[in-house]
């Protein structure tokens, strides 16, 4: 697996969630410039985490053909995703694990001393 960024695999996420979407709805929905969404949906495509769909529609209004690209997660991608958040997962279980024992070690020996101190003033 390549180092992905974590907004790399928002956009696997998004394309997850959705059966295809064009570029700049997806730079809306991850609230970035059009040019940093092309620049990481490309390095996505380079990996071919996702593929890429591209026509030319005519638009009526522009008396012209416009970009009609649309991105799709691949199965590769898919599998990615689905390996970071095994990861991710496996990261939080073992962090909560190691603060659970740390928190019983401390109660483990904060026992005795709260035990010396109520055994000193039972003494008087």
């Amino acid at each position: 697996m390549h180092q992905l960024s974590d907004a790399d695999f928002k956009i696997l996420a998004l394309l997850k969630n959705v059966k295809e979407m064009h570029k700049n709805n997806i730079a809306a929905s991850l609230k970035e410039s059009a040019e940093i969404t092309q620049a990481r949906l490309d390095l996505l495509l380079e990996y071919n985490y996702i593929e890429s769909s591209s026509k030319f529609v005519e638009d009526k209004y522009l008396s012209g053909f416009i970009d009609a690209e649309k991105y799709s997660i691949t199965d590769l991608g898919s599998k990615t995703l689905e390996d970071f958040y095994t990861a991710t997962k496996q990261t939080k279980t073992k962090i909560q694990e190691d603060r659970f024992w740390k928190l019983t070690a401390i109660i483990i020996s904060a026992i005795p001393v709260l035990l010396a101190i109520i055994a000193m003033f039972l003494k008087k």
